[in-house]
């Protein structure tokens, strides 16, 4: 589908369409339409490297001075953000989901764990 107002896009990016979960009003509206095509342009070349730099040492500082309690508030935000966005979420089955794989994942580390007991403790 051809978006109704056709700006050129930086190379690799395309039009898509989205739904909005808390404004029905909005719902299928393309994310793009608002934004400035040269702003477009400047974060599709932005230098990513630099970014993720700045993203690990932020992250780095934050742990190194708040432990684990840095992470602990940042999932809460996130989750706290989606709900605003998804009331429903998670679903039943998307807990169900999540709960299978963190026992799978409980599995293979209890697994990767057992390689480096002496062989008297396995």
């Amino acid at each position: 589908m051809r978006h109704p107002h056709p700006v050129p896009l930086p190379r690799g990016l395309t039009w898509i369409r989205v739904s909005c979960w808390t404004c029905p009003a909005r719902a299928r509206r393309d994310i793009l339409h608002e934004m400035n095509a040269e702003d477009l342009r400047a974060y599709a070349q932005r230098d990513w490297h630099a970014a993720e730099m700045r993203k690990r040492d932020h992250w780095a500082r934050e742990v190194a001075e708040r432990g684990s309690l840095a992470t602990f508030e940042a999932s809460q935000a996130l989750w706290e953000h989606v709900r605003c966005l998804r009331p429903d979420w998670p679903t039943p089955e998307e807990r169900r989901a999540d709960l299978a794989h963190h026992g799978a994942l409980k599995r293979a580390l209890d697994l990767a764990a057992g390689a480096f007991r002496s062989p008297a403790h396995r």
